[in-house]
């Protein structure tokens, strides 16, 4: 089975019958294929069942033959039903497939697509039957069917062998192409301590970055972005502030102007000259802001596909976690819900090639504690959150000692922990936080 050849009008059908024919002639073949398709991927019940059978017999170590095939489809109780009890059509399959004619490779292609298309069909008239029920809301029906859609998408991409060596050669031409361009391998985050311990925010990885009430993690974020859109777009979700919230803080970034008296519309007349400049300073950054309270996962991952599609590849921010939801479906807690969320996150960035910084808020435990030092985050203040630490490539936590009283420390002086880091070491790097703007800069500039 090596060489593809040409197939009649009802291709998947037929490729159907000649792969499993093929099976029954090349059984070696099974340690190839016999987990590149599921059984539902055939059209036909029969060869659902014959797929399934040859399966089972490959995963037991049994010999695939006519007689093993049809006594493992007894067990299934439905032999007599399909076949009419007899081998006749087993028998046919191994008769009927062109011997080494048609490459089992080319013939999974056909039936995997075949099998995508007749699930994207099922999608739609489900969908559709939804659209047409009393009450229905297309907010959630659009999250709900690009779910689905997704998850066809990801199936049928099937994964092909790539030797490692060649995999390393197309890295390290990567990384020659960037260094030409004085470009790291990551979006810099702007602060050089940063990303000297974790190389920035890299492409396929998801950063989640914790902090707790009063910390600043939605003025860090906005650093990191504004930052980043000086070399590449930048799409920041936020769904807990509104645009009468942010705008203010990254006018006040640029201006240096005190948040409270932009805020409170508290300007002489060189401020407001001065903040016009700074809106004009944010022109010239390609960095876009959406601002919708209560998104779901699919509809966050469906922006993510278009503003890639639109703007090219670049850096996602989401502010923050615990205002995403799903897509209408029950948990049966929220620890779990959460977990599905931050999963759902790690695939879309591997799958569009791009980094994610997702912000989310502390359990309030270690707020409790008597010494202030024992106030400091710690991974298991994320635990509680479903299973984000483990989605997570990278996970930051923003501290300011001295927001907590009796600590005699500087309430400016900020700590960027970086307690997990899959591509690198964690450790501690130093940030000051202005007061008076909100902004980050590195500690000593």
């Amino acid at each position: 089975m090596s060489t593809p050849v040409e197939l009649p009008n009802d291709t998947a059908a037929q490729a159907e019958t000649w792969l499993l024919g093929g099976m029954f002639q090349q059984p070696e073949a099974m340690a190839q294929h016999a987990h590149a398709l599921e059984p539902g991927d055939f059209s036909m019940e029969r060869h659902r069942l014959v797929w399934q059978a040859m399966r089972s017999l490959h995963e037991a170590g049994r010999d695939i033959d006519v007689l093993t095939v049809g006594a493992e489809i007894e067990k299934t109780g439905l032999r007599k039903a399909v076949f009419g009890g007899k081998n006749d059509f087993l028998f046919d399959l191994m008769e009927n497939a062109p011997p080494s004619a048609a490459g089992a490779e080319h013939l999974v292609e056909i039936i995997a697509k075949a099998s995508a298309l007749r699930k994207l069909a099922d999608v739609l008239r489900k969908t559709l039957g939804e659209a047409q029920e009393p009450g229905a809301e297309a907010d959630a029906l659009v999250s709900s069917a690009l779910e689905r859609l997704a998850g066809i998408a990801s199936k049928s991409a099937r994964a092909k062998d790539e030797h490692i060596a060649d995999i390393a050669a197309q890295v390290l031409e990567s990384i020659r192409e960037r260094m030409s361009q004085g470009q790291s391998m990551g979006a810099s985050t702007g602060f050089a301590g940063l990303d000297g311990l974790t190389g920035g925010l890299r492409p396929g990885e998801l950063a989640i970055t914790g902090a707790r009430t009063g910390m600043g993690k939605t003025s860090f974020a906005l650093d990191i972005a504004l930052h980043a859109a000086r070399e590449m777009p930048v799409k920041f979700f936020s769904l807990e502030m509104d645009r009468k919230q942010i705008a203010p803080r990254v006018m006040s970034f640029f201006s240096m102007i005190s948040l409270k008296r932009t805020i409170n519309a508290d300007l002489s007349n060189n401020e407001l000259a001065a903040q016009q400049r700074a809106i004009e300073q944010l022109r010239k950054l390609n960095l876009y802001a959406e601002f919708e309270a209560g998104m779901s996962i699919g509809e966050i991952c469906s922006e993510a596909h278009a503003f890639c599609a639109k703007h090219g590849k670049g850096l996602i921010v989401i502010d923050h976690l615990h205002y995403l939801r799903t897509d209408g479906k029950n948990y049966e807690n929220r620890n779990i819900e959460l977990g599905k969320i931050t999963h759902a996150l790690k695939e879309l960035a591997k799958k569009l090639g791009i980094p994610i910084l997702l912000l989310s808020q502390l359990n309030r435990a270690s707020e409790r504690a008597a010494n202030f030092k024992e106030k400091s985050p710690r991974l298991s203040d994320l635990r509680d959150s479903g299973n984000i630490e483990q989605d997570a490539d990278t996970v930051w936590f923003i501290h300011r000692p001295g927001y907590y009283e009796g600590s005699g420390t500087d309430p400016s002086e900020t700590e960027i922990i970086v307690a997990k880091n899959r591509s690198g070491p964690t450790g501690t790097a130093r940030l000051h936080f202005d007061l008076m703007t909100t902004k980050f800069t590195d500690a000593g500039r």
